[in-house]
């Protein structure tokens, strides 16, 4: 009876440790499927980073996709919102409703959102007049934070 207890022990503890290796190598793929998505977004190869991205969300390996976008963010990618747009017309727009922050979903659902610049705390205005070339000055408004007239809305 005693052989058998030691037994069971060394089993659990060998399961353990393949449960552990293999998690550690899903790890490091994990990793590599991540530097590979980050630099297709890097490089500009928005046709790829949108394969890579459905390839991984259908493979249920969204944790990839939002790791590399909080990478994006806190690295301050311009790449970024170019990415997030290829993917919303990309039939990514699941996508973008699951893994990006919340103001970049309001910007691609066609949301009207504020622009404020916050070291000045400016908000992104329209001069009321046209110049010579028929278009107006944009500028940042200390005073005036909450109107519609600095209401935008990007169009997809």
């Amino acid at each position: 009876m005693k052989f058998l207890v030691v037994f069971a022990s060394c089993v659990l503890a060998v399961s353990a440790g393949v449960t552990e290796m293999s998690a550690g190598s899903m790890s490091s793929s994990n990793k590599e499927l991540e530097e590979k998505l980050y630099n297709s977004i890097l490089t500009g190869d928005y046709d790829s980073a949108v394969r890579q991205s459905l390839e991984y969300e259908n493979q249920g390996k969204g944790s990839i996709i939002q790791n590399v976008v909080n990478n994006l963010i806190i690295d301050g990618s311009r790449n970024t919102m170019e990415y997030c747009y290829k993917l919303w017309v990309g039939n990514g727009q699941h996508i973008v409703r699951k893994y990006f922050p919340y103001n970049f979903r309001l910007i691609m659902a066609g949301n009207f959102v504020k622009l404020i610049y916050r070291n000045y705390n400016l908000a992104l205005k329209l001069g009321p007049t046209l110049d010579p070339a028929n278009e107006r000055l944009a500028y940042g408004d200390g005073k005036e934070k909450n109107s519609d007239l600095i209401s935008w809305k990007f169009i997809t």
